[in-house]
C-alpha cells in the first residue's frame, strides 16, 4: 500500500514526499527491483524539474545589454 502512495506521489510531483516514504521501504527491502525501479523515476523527475527551473530562470540574474 505504501509503494502505491509513493507512485501517486510521483505522478502528483511531489518527489520530495515520495523520496521520503520510499528511503522507509528500502530499509525493509533493499533489494526490491521495482523500489530501485521507482527510485530511478523520482531521480528523472527531479532532473526535470531542474531543467525546466534552470530554463525558466536562465537570464534572470544577467546584467542588462545596452
Amino acid at each position: 500500500a505504501k509503494f502505491r502512495l509513493v507512485q501517486g506521489y510521483v505522478r502528483e510531483g511531489s518527489v520530495i514526499k515520495a523520496a521520503k516514504l520510499l528511503d522507509e521501504l528500502e530499509k525493509d527491502s533493499p533489494n526490491d527491483a521495482a523500489f530501485a525501479a521507482e527510485r530511478r523515476n523520482i531521480v528523472a523527475k527531479e532532473a526535470e524539474a531542474e531543467k525546466k527551473q534552470r530554463k525558466e530562470f536562465a537570464g534572470m540574474f544577467d546584467r542588462a545589454k545596452k
